[in-house]
């Protein structure tokens, strides 16, 4: 049996261009993982089967066998088991860790020894963030999300995730986006806050250009984000939402592995 954990990812800094020719937004974000994971396990089995504690729509876990299987010519079959605790539709890359965990599992499975540089082919086929997925660093990403540049670690003192009671359609928040940057300039002057280590002032310039239509279309997220945004000095938002965190910072006590609090929301 192999097993791989599918860490979810969070958007410190996101910032969202124009629509392109090929249908998909330019964007500029600098993403880190975070100490929470999906569960995946592997067995030779007669047929390919995926079992999940969680439903799974448009089952990308599925597709990711297929296209491996398919890439490489491999006619052994596999079951996955997968023990989910990312929320979907939550903004924190579940499907993509999933999707990118999977690829590492089977590449153990099948002894196929490719390595995570030759698997990015297959991740950038599968969705924008599961090249991210592959390596689970922090990164500068652009493109669609699948140009990875790896910076040094984020380093501050807690960051508190708030899991929400309702999700979002990352479909309707980029359908609602009115809003989008005309150049990246901003991006670049503070990821370089970022590269030295500046990372308070990193954060208070941080910005999301998803919030303001994921606003728009939940008045539940709307009345969430304003509640807390009236009891912590900076809330953001990851991804196309609906998880919003807080980033807590005692210098002396910086770490690179901070503590994640997770605070499930109620209704």
């Amino acid at each position: 049996m192999i097993k791989e954990k599918a860490y979810a990812k969070l958007n410190l800094d996101l910032h969202v261009g124009k629509l392109r020719n090929d249908g998909f937004h330019e964007l500029r974000s600098t993403m880190i993982p975070i100490n929470l994971y999906d569960t995946l396990t592997f067995r030779l089995n007669d047929k390919n089967v995926v079992l999940s504690n969680l439903e799974i729509k448009d089952n990308i876990i599925y597709k990711t066998i297929l296209l491996f299987q398919n890439t490489f010519d491999i006619k052994e079959n596999v079951k996955v088991k997968v023990k989910k605790k990312i929320p979907i539709g939550s903004g924190l890359g579940g499907g993509s860790a999933d999707a990118a965990a999977t690829l590492r599992g089977l590449n153990r499975l099948y002894n196929t020894n490719k390595t995570l540089k030759e698997l990015e082919l297959l991740a950038n086929q599968l969705g924008s963030d599961v090249a991210f997925c592959l390596y689970n660093l922090a990164a500068s990403v652009s493109g669609r999300g699948e140009i990875i540049n790896h910076i040094n670690d984020f380093e501050c003192y807690k960051i508190h995730l708030f899991l929400l009671p309702t999700s979002l359609s990352t479909k309707k928040v980029y359908q609602s986006l009115t809003n989008p940057k005309e150049n990246f300039n901003n991006y670049e002057q503070n990821l370089k806050r970022y590269k030295r280590h500046d990372f308070i002032d990193f954060i208070d310039k941080s910005e999301n250009t998803l919030l303001t239509p994921a606003l728009k279309i939940s008045k539940e997220f709307r009345n969430i984000y304003q509640e807390l945004n009236q009891i912590y000095s900076k809330i953001l938002m990851t991804g196309s939402g609906s998880s919003l965190f807080w980033v807590e910072f005692k210098p002396k006590r910086a770490t690179n592995r901070p503590k994640l609090v997770i605070n499930r929301v109620k209704k």
